[in-house]
């Protein structure tokens, strides 16, 4: 009769330590998957901005081809003017350079630099 009721206290107990265990486990598996969803939001993020930066430097690479064939366009233009020695007026430099800084404006590309006037 006695093993009966050691038997039986072992085994509540036994069930008793299954539970806790069972809901610590239950715990750390939701902290997972909590650990888990804020590592995929970092790695997407991340991902994203690589996309960003990639686009960006194509776009820069782009406008920096156009407007380096402009500038050999414009060179051929005034090679044999003999204008082309001369100063340009201030007026008209900052004309260009208020143009250029509005066309900077608009691309897609974020600095804070300007030209010297």
């Amino acid at each position: 009769m006695q093993w009966n009721i050691i038997l039986a206290v072992c085994i509540a107990f036994l069930l008793f330590v299954v539970n806790i265990q069972n809901k610590d486990i239950e715990k750390l598996e939701q902290e997972n998957n909590s650990h888990q969803v804020v590592a995929d939001n970092a790695i997407k993020t991340v991902s994203l901005f690589n996309k960003i930066s990639k686009i960006t430097q194509s776009n820069n690479e782009k406008i920096v081809k156009d407007v380096e064939k402009k500038i050999v366009y414009i060179n051929k233009g005034v090679e044999s003017s003999k204008c082309a020695d001369k100063y340009v007026p201030n007026s008209a430099a900052n004309e260009l350079f208020q143009l250029a800084d509005s066309l900077r404006a608009k691309s897609s590309y974020a600095t804070t630099s300007k030209f010297t006037k």
